[in-house]
């Protein structure tokens, strides 16, 4: 099993619910009872079933009594299968080699000065402390999803760009087929609007199609990508609004230009055959 040491406020500040029991408080020192928090997958796989804060395990020849049950999280990569993980009060078991956590509204980068004038002044003998801000320390773990995510919005980006092409290309076609057809219809009273509709209605109902089946396949396939997400739903309403709608925007600028030019047909010249 995992473990730390951890004090008061540690949940506070990294916003880590405690989903039962509670944190621990500046009682929890070397005179009172050995206590412990226990994440939710422990508590699963030691006590399924049963209520965890109450009871007592063994670490390093002690008894502990769990007091509070803490959120599941991720430890070292985001990919990470959830592991029970045990913490326990600092101030009952010290390190010194531990990491000051600070939680502040404002800029995280500038609280630095702020940080090294407190340690200089509990001791001006001690070392300052080396002050970084929690994006930059977790860019190393984040790293490999960072760079899958560029890879794979610079291939839908691609794949945005062909798909453009495509449908000019597909409409460009069907009115150069529908010339004639286009010609008859302007003849008989159509009107540029006409034309204009009925050539980009054609290259919309392509996309929608295309947009249709496209959901239904992402829908199933971000569910298997659920572990790679950090801080977005498999099935965020706002993507799922959001691809459709620039889908129909990009098809709406690709049919646009054919269907301009279609409407700029003489009927005249197209009847006659030339």
């Amino acid at each position: 099993v995992n473990f730390d040491w951890v004090g008061p406020g540690y949940f506070e500040a990294l916003r880590l619910p405690l989903v039962k029991g509670r944190g621990f408080v500046e009682g929890d020192n070397a005179d009172a009872a050995p206590v412990a928090v226990v994440n939710e997958a422990f508590a699963r796989r030691y006590w399924p079933g049963r209520e965890a804060v109450g009871r007592t395990l063994t670490y390093n020849g002690r008894q502990l009594s769990v007091v509070g049950v803490a959120r599941d999280a991720k430890y070292s990569s985001l990919n990470e299968v959830l592991q029970p993980f045990l913490y326990l009060p600092l101030a009952q078991d010290w390190r010194s080699n531990i990491t000051l956590l600070v939680r502040t509204t404002g800029d995280a980068a500038a609280l630095s000065p702020a940080i090294r004038e407190a340690v200089r002044s509990i001791d001006p003998l001690l070392p300052m402390p080396d002050v970084t801000t929690m994006d930059v320390a977790t860019s190393v773990v984040l790293l490999p999803q960072r760079v899958a995510a560029g890879v794979t919005g610079a291939m839908g980006l691609l794949g945005l760009v062909l798909a453009a092409i495509g449908l000019y290309g597909v409409v460009t076609y069907s009115v150069n087929q529908r010339t004639r057809e286009i010609g008859v219809r302007m003849a008989l009273g159509a009107n540029r609007q006409n034309v204009l509709a009925l050539v980009i209605k054609d290259g919309m109902r392509l996309v929608a199609i295309g947009a249709a089946i496209g959901m239904l396949i992402s829908f199933g396939a971000t569910r298997a990508m659920a572990q790679f997400l950090f801080g977005v739903s498999p099935v965020d309403p706002l993507v799922f609004a959001a691809i459709p709608l620039g889908l129909a925007l990009v098809a709406l600028i690709a049919s646009y230009l054919p269907a301009r030019r279609a409407a700029g047909v003489d009927p005249g010249v197209v009847l006659r055959g030339e």
